[in-house]
Parts: structure tokens; C-alpha cells; sequence
């Protein structure tokens, strides 16, 4: 995955999420080339969006929705 100035490799396990599919996943790489490591997850939302939540440990957290381009 690439994230910004983030890169990590995903372990991910799937299940659900307020009755809906989803995948819960956690990482481990490097935030501007200093070791970093966290988790998220993602389901999906309306019109086919993924919609999800990614955290990193000790640091930020962010939401996001990606979108077929």
C-alpha cells in the first residue's frame, strides 16, 4: 500500500462490519522513511465506493473513500 509519504506491507483479515462485508487489516512500513506500523479497515459504502478508517500507532488517523477511476 502506499499512503502519502507512507509504505507498509497488509495483513488483512475479513469479516463484518455493521452487518455489512468488510476486511480489518493491520500494517507495518515506513512513514517518511521512519518505521512505522498500524491498523484500518475497509468496507463497502454507497455507489460502490470503499469507505474505511487507518491509524497509526503513536500518530494520525485518517478516514477515507476510494472510488473506481
Amino acid at each position: 500500500m502506499a499512503f502519502g509519504a507512507l509504505k507498509g506491507f497488509l495483513d488483512v483479515r475479513y469479516g463484518t462490519r455493521d452487518g455489512s462485508a468488510c476486511a480489518e487489516f493491520s500494517w507495518e512500513g515506513h512513514d517518511e522513511n521512519d518505521p512505522a506500523c498500524g491498523r484500518g479497515w475497509v468496507m463497502i459504502g454507497t455507489a460502490g465506493r470503499l469507505v474505511g478508517h487507518f491509524y497509526i500507532h503513536n500518530g494520525d488517523d485518517s478516514a477515507f473513500v476510494c472510488e473506481r477511476g
